[in-house]
């Protein structure tokens, strides 16, 4: 079984697609795979799409839908993952350089759910902020016991 399953809805996203998959795809990290859910595009997104499963067979895979909305975009690569862990990516944001690989180190642990923040960045590549994965968490491991208030802390789907 692959340990991660990166999930990329995507949906007339061409101007920002290709970074995004840049951003995601390492080549010669093992243990992981790339399932885009192609919504039902109408621009160039599906031409995108082939290019990057083409050129990494073994690494990206594409679901084509009909236009169906992020929830069902993303219900649908959850159905198409093998993955034992699920990461969600937005088709107009990117990972850092190392977060793949961060993210199968993580996977080797026990946890059930790793929540991480994000930056906010501008249009031209400046970050202008940080936004926490959950808004009242505690950094490190813990568990439900330990922690019940994250049952009512907004968490984002990536």
């Amino acid at each position: 079984m692959i340990t991660l399953s990166i999930v990329i809805p995507v949906y007339n996203v061409e101007k920002y697609l290709r970074e995004c998959l840049d951003s995601v795809v390492v080549p010669g990290l093992d243990d992981y795979e790339i399932v885009c859910v192609n919504d039902g595009s109408t621009d160039t997104s599906p031409v995108i799409l082939a290019e990057y499963q083409e050129k990494y067979p073994k690494l990206v895979r594409t679901v084509h839908t009909e236009n169906q909305g992020l929830g069902a975009a993303s219900n649908n690569g959850i159905s198409a993952a093998n993955g034992r862990y699920i990461a969600f990516v937005d088709s107009d944001d990117t990972l850092t350089a190392n977060a793949v690989k961060e993210m199968l180190d993580v996977c080797q642990s026990d946890d059930d759910l790793v929540i991480f923040d994000l930056n906010v960045m501008t249009d031209d590549g400046r970050v202008s902020g940080i936004e926490k994965g959950c808004k009242n968490r505690e950094e490190g491991s813990f568990t439900l016991q330990e922690y019940p208030q994250l049952l009512f802390d907004r968490a984002n789907r990536w």
